[in-house]
């Protein structure tokens, strides 16, 4: 075998056995139970399984991307939380490589190797909740693939590639709105391609055109289905109207305390890894690398930075969208010493062996995570006073105590509780913080909800007396809470609670004696019967 051949080899074992790793863990975490955001995107892929379209009987200011994902994963292998998270492993394997491949490209193999395990060794990470099916993972899968295609495209200069990446940056898009960074980085690229030499003025024309139609091609086959589905209006306000409202909400201040909150999270958990993806920050912008492969990485890192600013909420998972930018950094060190150390003798294995070292170290830390701590504990561990491990059981008794015909209600932003009971909810309002929002829609929202409840009585009404299920502002219009309290004391009767006395205690009560039962925590979940459907 020759020495290329050989080297070649060697390279795709790596990141065989990083895949191998990856693999390993994320299976062992396959049932760690869902979160409200994988709720929501399972939710609506049931859904649109059963044929109903977008935003009929589930409202999200988010597209339909992720839950059109969601639907495929669980077409292939069953509507569980395995199946999803199944489709979670995947879609982080093929991104682990498509980063190898994009760093090889623009730095070396070797560091291709480095930012590969970097990248899966982060999206793993317990404090990005990272064993989770957020859509910030299928944002990085999009943007990674249209961003790894477009510079094929301009190597080849073939215009079906470029028609190829837009249609990819448009699927980060659909993933999540603020997806379409990753398309505006496209088409600087390519201007800056123009600006350089590198693309004459009209090549610039054409294949700008050619990646504008493939982004907009998804995006027309979305507006059909919508259209189709007569849901066009309630796209509207959810996706726009709200969703503006909703991205203005947080002020400036708020949004500087948020990012600052999550970088010394990301400090604490990753120190090593941190500092020296700011050294190779340092490298990329001190121009220790050719011209164009500099502006390419600062480019990435820039807009991948705007994808989490929208809102600037900068929750745990956003950082997803930057870490491929990150672990390209942490891969730049390693090339940069590499290349540094190449003209001492036997010297040049000693950046391997450092940065195999960081990355074993980091992983050995978080051995448990990875290899024995349980699934549940990882939830409760994670999420704290959320309580999503109590789902499934709320759900598995609404789905025992009802046919398929029947709807169910929940007053908390709890639609992961819909999916594990397999019933649809009896209005598309999933969540209640838009509700609880000091904005202009938030009473309207309260009683539309309430029209639809009244409307459509469902059997049962689970009410989650928990903070983090409404967050309560100050002047958040307590309207439903009043009208919450008169409409089950008049129609429903209480048939069971789950008394949430701390994460790893929680006292179910069923039948008579819920009634009766005397709470011993301030959060606990409600269940009401609707008194016609008394057995």
């Amino acid at each position: 075998m020759k020495s290329q051949e050989r080297s070649h080899f060697i390279y795709w074992m790596l990141i065989g056995g990083i895949i191998a790793f990856v693999a390993i863990v994320r299976i062992r975490l396959l049932s760690v139970p869902f979160e409200r955001d994988e709720g929501e995107f399972a939710y609506i892929g049931q859904l649109l399984l059963q044929g109903i379209p977008p935003y009929q009987d589930a409202f999200t200011m988010k597209l339909p991307g992720t839950s059109m994902l969601y639907a495929f994963f669980m077409l292939l292998f069953g509507e569980t939380v395995k199946a999803v998270h199944v489709g979670l492993l995947i879609v982080n394997i093929i991104s682990i490589i498509l980063l190898f491949l994009l760093t090889k490209k623009w730095l070396s193999p070797g560091a291709g190797i480095i930012a590969s395990a970097s990248f899966a060794l982060s999206t793993l990470t317990i404090q990005l909740f990272g064993f989770a099916a957020h859509a910030t993972h299928f944002v990085a899968l999009f943007s990674l693939g249209g961003l790894l295609t477009l510079l094929l495209s301009l190597e080849q200069r073939k215009t079906r590639l470029f028609f190829l990446s837009g249609i990819l940056f448009s699927g980060a898009f659909l993933m999540k709105q603020p997806g379409v960074c990753f398309f505006i980085l496209g088409l600087t690229y390519l201007v800056y391609s123009w600006r350089t030499g590198i693309l004459h003025r009209r090549d610039l024309v054409r294949f700008a055109l050619f990646l504008l139609a493939g982004f907009i091609v998804p995006l027309i086959a979305l507006l059909f289905i919508i259209l189709w589905g007569g849901t066009f209006q309630k796209f509207w306000f959810w996706t726009v109207q709200y969703s503006f409202q909703y991205g203005t909400y947080v002020s400036v201040g708020t949004m500087a305390n948020n990012l600052f909150y999550m970088l010394g999270i990301l400090w604490h958990a990753l120190p090593v890894i941190s500092l020296l993806t700011g050294i190779g920050f340092l490298l990329v912008v001190s121009r220790r690398f050719p011209h164009p492969q500099t502006v390419m990485i600062l480019l990435l890192g820039g807009f991948s930075f705007l994808a989490m600013v929208p809102g600037g909420y900068f929750r745990n998972h956003y950082f997803i969208l930057v870490l491929p930018f990150c672990s390209i950094l942490f891969g730049s060190v390693y090339d940069y010493a590499q290349q540094a150390l190449a003209r001492f003798a036997g010297w040049n294995y000693l950046p391997a062996i450092f940065f195999a070292a960081v990355l074993f170290e980091y992983g050995y830390e978080n051995r448990s995570y990875y290899f024995t701590e349980s699934p549940l504990m990882i939830s409760h561990r994670s999420y704290e006073e959320n309580f999503f491990t109590e789902s499934p059981v709320i759900g598995k008794f609404l789905a025992d105590h009802t046919s398929s015909n029947d709807r169910i209600a929940i007053l908390g932003s709890e639609p992961q509780v819909y999916f594990y009971a397999h019933r649809r909810a009896a209005s598309g309002h999933i969540y209640m913080y838009g509700m609880m929002e000091e904005q202009p829609y938030a009473r309207t929202m309260q009683e539309d909800f309430i029209a639809d409840i009244e409307r459509v009585r469902p059997k049962y009404i689970v009410f989650y007396g928990i903070y983090f299920s409404w967050i309560i502002r100050k002047n958040s219009d307590p309207y439903v809470f009043t009208w919450k309290d008169q409409y089950t004391q008049q129609h429903y009767h209480l048939v069971g609670l789950a008394d949430l006395i701390d994460p790893l205690h929680v006292q179910y009560v069923w039948g008579p004696e819920a009634s009766q039962y005397r709470l011993q925590s301030q959060n606990a979940i409600f269940i009401f019967e609707n008194n016609d459907h008394q057995r």
